[in-house]
């Protein structure tokens, strides 16, 4: 009986090992690549052509990036999280101006600011492949907004993945979902996840920046979003 105990306290140890391994297995950093699809209101207005066709995630020791650019290189967005339990910054570059709004470490990218937490039911059993990743699905509701699926990896190694947005809870780097901004949904979609690390000084804030309040780089991302309508 003795005997049987041990075999079976031996296997759980062993068991918990293989679980703890195979979990720090998975990616720590990389770079995402999303396709971003448009309402047609927006994708067939003659200046669609300047709205950003991508947005990248970078992502090395928990430290986060989100960088979407337009065309011609006429403005760029980039979101940095530096960590868990640190402030997050937000920086605009239109021409040669740069913009930045520091926020606390529970503030949303401001994509999000005026969502509060959706409701969300989990399809744990309906998978689907996306950037070579399987993905588990989810269905998303905003008070007020249709419906939409989400589908994220639980292979991707980060803490908190989506953090700084309504979906902190999702148990997983979400690789295809929707954002409703001033009444503009935006659809992103993983096209390709390069595992090579990115350099640190892509995680670094650029100094040269005038500090604004984030109300200000809203307000010119709203002026652009009316000016492709």
């Amino acid at each position: 009986m003795k005997f049987i105990i041990y075999i079976a306290l031996l296997s759980v140890i062993i068991q918990g090992c293989k679980t703890k391994a195979d979990q720090s297995d998975f990616p720590s950093a990389g770079v995402v690549t999303y396709s971003i699809n448009y309402p047609e209101e927006v994708s067939k207005s003659a200046s669609s052509s300047l709205m950003p066709d991508k947005m990248t995630l970078s992502f090395r020791d928990n430290k986060v990036r989100y960088n979407l650019k337009g065309s011609f290189n006429v403005f760029a967005l980039d979101f940095f999280s530096p960590a868990i339990d640190d402030s997050c910054a937000t920086i605009f570059r239109f021409m040669d101006n740069k913009l930045m709004y520091k926020g606390a470490c529970r503030s949303n990218f401001f994509f999000f600011n005026d969502q509060v937490s959706p409701e969300i039911t989990y399809f744990k059993d309906e998978t689907k492949e996306i950037a070579g990743l399987t993905c588990r699905k989810g269905e998303v509701t905003f008070k007020g907004l249709p419906t939409f699926d989400i589908y994220y990896a639980e292979s991707i190694n980060i803490d908190i993945p989506n953090r700084h947005t309504p979906f902190s809870e999702v148990p997983g780097l979400l690789l295809e979902f929707s954002v409703d901004y001033n009444g503009v949904r935006f659809h992103f979609t993983a096209k390709d996840i390069d595992y090579n690390i990115p350099s640190k000084s892509t995680f670094k804030v650029p100094n040269k920046s005038k500090n604004v309040p984030e109300s200000e780089i809203e307000d010119l991302i709203i002026t652009l979003i009316h000016n492709f309508q």
